[in-house]
């Protein structure tokens, strides 16, 4: 969360990185042959004019008019992986189109009300959420993910030749299921074709 906080390549060395020498990184040249090079300004987690559709139907033979329209949406990026921007808080605007209907020529059919949601304010925040989580996992704000309530039997895993630990099931799983012969059958236990 503090990387979603740093507005420049030097203040990233200044926060994170205070032992190292940032003018040597400034000096340092990437040689890749291009004359001219640009600092990109970080796109930072805010509030920005997005497109958005207005029809609200499939059907081509009908004309919206306008088609879309912009409104403010979250945009850019965060520090990591793990969040996104998001909203915080939204409105919801209502639009009023008219629909024409394509038969050759066009005609009327109706005024419709779109209704569409706009952002008014945005932050980085986690990707999963608590209510991702199943039954048998706990959420963990500090990493942004579900983590099994059964540890001790991960650790247990870990020691077992042939299995290897499903953070999604929270269960030890063989690593591969093999096809048995007739008169045997696959053993998960063991994780070996074993007499039927």
């Amino acid at each position: 969360m503090k990387l979603n906080q740093v507005k420049s390549v030097s203040e990233l060395f200044w926060k994170f990185m205070p032992h190292v020498d940032i003018h040597e990184v400034l000096i340092y040249e990437t040689n890749d042959g291009q004359n001219s090079t640009i600092i990109p300004k970080a796109a930072t987690c805010t509030i920005e004019n997005q497109t958005v559709s207005l029809r609200d139907d499939d059907n081509p033979s009908l004309y919206y008019s306008p088609p879309c329209t912009r409104v403010k949406r979250c945009g850019g990026c965060c520090g990591s992986s793990l969040v996104s921007c998001q909203p915080t808080e939204v409105e919801m605007l209502n639009f009023e189109v008219t629909v024409l209907q394509y038969n050759e020529t066009f005609t009327f059919k109706e005024k419709r009300i779109i209704t569409v949601e706009q952002h008014v304010k945005c932050k980085c925040d986690c990707i999963v959420k608590e209510k991702d989580c199943k039954p048998s996992q706990m959420y963990s704000t500090r990493e942004c993910r579900c983590v099994c309530n059964n540890s001790e039997e991960e650790q247990k895993c870990d020691e077992q030749e042939k299995k290897i630990w499903d953070s999604d099931t929270c269960s030890c799983q063989c690593i591969e299921e093999q096809e048995c012969t007739t008169g045997y059958k696959f053993d998960y236990d063991t994780c070996c074709c074993e007499l039927a």
